[in-house]
């Protein structure tokens, strides 16, 4: 491939992103697009079409007003910024993710996004952050799905794990202490062996 052939393909790309930002309307679409141009200029021309792949599907889903489709968009957009570090445009691609469902929401999907957000203050190590996310994660998924369930469990590893990085390390060992009666008591409950 010549230069003006590669000059070409990278300029039809960035002004695909930008047309599909544009009917998206939002920051986090126009991060998109940013991020589109970041690659570009790297000459990393697959991760800018895995973008611009995602950010396609996006537009679809939200044209559809399928917001599972949307934030599932919105979150491979988010791993693969924070995969190369560019934690704002993740973080704005989770908040983007937030915004698809209502905040008096509880369900799964609502507590995924939340999760996700968390992980990643988690990675940046805003602690206080992660620890407030987390807690809302929590309390969604007790609504959800009761206090004996593996999301629990799961849920209270990622806390201890975090609290552990804070330098938390007696609260860290009562999650840690909590997510093992959960999942000794589903254990015994199912009867089976994990």
């Amino acid at each position: 491939m010549t230069n003006i052939d590669k000059v070409t393909q990278n300029k039809e790309l960035l002004e695909k992103a930008n047309s599909i930002a544009l009917k998206i309307g939002s920051e986090a679409a126009k991060v998109a697009c940013d991020l589109v141009l970041w690659y570009l200029k790297q000459e990393r021309i697959g991760e800018a079409e895995m973008v611009l792949k995602y950010l396609t599907k996006w537009a679809e889903a939200k044209s559809s007003a399928n917001f599972v489709h949307s934030s599932e968009s919105l979150i491979q957009l988010a791993l693969i910024s924070a995969a190369h570090n560019k934690f704002f445009e993740a973080e704005k691609f989770l908040q983007e993710a937030l915004l698809q469902f209502p905040e008096k929401d509880a369900s799964a999907n609502r507590s995924s996004v939340m999760f996700s957000l968390a992980q990643l203050y988690t990675q940046q190590n805003k602690c206080s952050d992660a620890e407030a996310m987390l807690k809302q994660v929590l309390r969604a998924r007790v609504k959800t799905y009761g206090v004996k369930h593996p999301t629990i469990a799961a849920g209270l590893e990622s806390y201890a794990k975090l609290l552990k990085q804070a330098d938390k390390h007696i609260l860290s060992g009562k999650m840690e202490m909590r997510a093992k009666e959960i999942r000794s008591d589903l254990l015994a409950a199912s009867g089976s062996i994990i």
